[in-house]
């Protein structure tokens, strides 16, 4: 009991670290000029991305000592998702830094890229099994709403992007323009409504939290851009969109940080919700 006690405020000491990280690599993007942004944005988010991984194979490192069976299996399918993930965003770096392509759509990274979602699509769905009971009929009403919004979005805005994009580069960039918010939208309904369960919740479920509040984020960011590629304006406000990967990647690595501490905890089973 003592133990979990000290570890009350280590979440808190995580978040002040993680604002402090955001804020640090966001003025590198935002204060750099045009010629070196590309730059610094790339670098920005592999890193981001890499500290995320690292910190991933860790929990599955401390998962299997401290043989947490339930989760150790998901947590490699979304170790997966999130290699997938930094190899697109690498790919990607590499067509702007190296190959000079200002944005490189579509292109072989989004082939990473649409490959991890499933990853990470089975482990919400795998979290948000293990971290509730019971409330199926709020549960129910809930994602039905958030289809339906998931819907409208879909059909106001993705069916324009991909319209535009089907007269202007092909039958290809039409598909992947389709898919990146369909799957955004299967991802987003765990990813907020796990949150949405753990309201109120104790301390140890804070690693969820973020976990899934970086999932959202990087929806947000897909939105954004898909909302600068219809304007025409994807090249000029990409870095604002960035802004928001890069978050996304930190918040995830706050998030594994915390959950390594969890797992390694005696008493670990608290990471399960108490109700």
């Amino acid at each position: 009991m003592l133990a979990w006690r000290k570890y009350a405020n280590e979440p808190w000491r995580t978040i002040l670290i993680l604002v402090g990280a955001i804020i640090v690599s966001s003025s590198f993007i935002v204060f750099s000029n045009q010629d070196s942004r590309d730059f610094f944005t790339n670098w920005s988010i592999i890193t981001a991305a890499s500290a995320a991984l690292s910190l991933s194979i860790i929990v599955i490192i401390t998962a299997y000592k401290r043989r947490i069976d339930r989760f150790f299996l998901a947590q490699i399918i979304f170790t997966v998702g999130l290699a997938l993930w930094l190899v697109a965003e690498v790919t990607w770096a590499y067509y702007q830094l190296v190959l000079e392509i200002s944005t490189p759509f579509p292109s072989s990274a989004d082939a990473f890229w649409l490959s991890g979602y499933g990853f990470f699509t089975y482990f919400m769905l795998r979290i948000y099994n293990l971290l509730n009971k019971g409330n199926e009929k709020f549960i129910a009403v809930f994602v039905s709403l958030a289809t339906a919004i998931i819907l409208g979005y879909i059909l106001n805005l993705t069916f324009g992007i991909a319209d535009l994009l089907s007269a202007q580069e092909g039958s290809l960039a039409w598909l992947i323009s389709i898919a990146y918010p369909i799957l955004d939208g299967i991802l987003l309904v765990p990813a907020v409504l796990i949150l949405w369960s753990l309201r109120g919740k104790n301390v140890a479920s804070a690693n969820w939290s973020l976990l899934a509040l970086s999932i959202v984020v990087v929806t947000i960011a897909d939105i954004g851009f898909g909302y600068s590629a219809v304007i025409n304006k994807a090249r000029k406000d990409e870095w604002i969109w960035d802004l928001f990967y890069n978050s996304s990647y930190l918040i995830m690595s706050a998030a594994l940080f915390l959950q390594s501490r969890v797992f390694a905890k005696e008493g670990h089973a608290k990471i399960i919700v108490q109700k």
